[in-house]
């Protein structure tokens, strides 16, 4: 009889984006798996953690107790987008969405807000989370590079034109998020103008062939919106390369 191979459960966890939670369930000792992109935040609650979740149509609870430490599950979800940020509180990165610098807390997309420990500050400066920061004065408002269309330079500060989302105006200029995005997909086309290189989906030159939402100057880039932008003269040969 062929032997059937389980995986470990910190090996399964690194095959399938799921955490396996230790957990008395109908009085016995079991194990919940929930999706890491349900998962808000875990709480330390003295030797046991509560994880809070989403509502799904498999597990409904909105938060499970589990039987082990939140030191545990530090270490469990090593590698993934979850980062300690307190004693008591590990958070899912990607339901970020904005930290004040003055009130040293986070909220999360389900409006709750978390202390931040004074030690662990630092980390919203940290590569772990791969969500852009905007500053906006003493906040920071997170969100996902890919939902960026172009940023719009408006004298001393930037408004992020967003994919299915309003804009957001930054209290920074263009200047700064030119050379924060300098290591990823987007260009300054335009004194006024930097763009995502990945929602470009036409350029050309002169007025003859200009669409909606364009108008009549020497090069356009044209986004998957349909939205059109200035490339400068002196943009458009670099502008080009990336697309050779």
């Amino acid at each position: 009889m062929n032997e059937l191979n389980l995986f470990p459960v910190n090996e399964m966890n690194t095959q399938i984006d799921k955490l396996s939670i230790p957990a008395i369930i109908n009085g016995s000792v079991g194990y919940y798996y929930v999706d890491l992109d349900k998962i808000f935040y875990l709480e330390s609650n003295s030797n046991r953690t509560v994880i809070h979740k989403e509502r799904d149509e498999q597990i409904k609870e909105t938060e499970i107790e589990a039987t082990k430490t939140l030191l545990y599950f530090e270490n469990e979800l090593r590698g993934k987008p979850f980062l300690r940020i307190h004693n008591s509180f590990i958070i899912n990165v990607q339901k970020l969405v904005k930290y004040n610098k003055r009130t040293k807390k986070v909220t999360l997309l389900d409006g709750t807000k978390i202390d931040v420990s004074r030690s662990k500050k630092d980390i919203f400066g940290d590569s772990k989370i791969e969500k852009y920061p905007i500053p906006i004065f003493e906040e920071f408002i997170y969100i996902d590079l890919k939902s960026i269309l172009y940023l719009e330079a408006h004298f001393d500060r930037t408004e992020f034109h967003l994919l299915g989302s309003p804009p957001i105006t930054s209290s920074k200029n263009i200047g700064f998020f030119e050379k924060s995005l300098a290591d990823k997909p987007f260009f300054r086309i335009h004194n006024s103008y930097i763009i995502s290189l990945t929602k470009v989906i036409k350029y050309f030159r002169g007025s003859s062939k200009v669409t909606e939402n364009v108008g009549s100057s020497s090069g356009y880039a044209v986004l998957n919106t349909g939205k059109g932008l200035p490339v400068s003269a002196n943009k458009k040969d670099d502008f080009l390369k990336y697309f050779r």
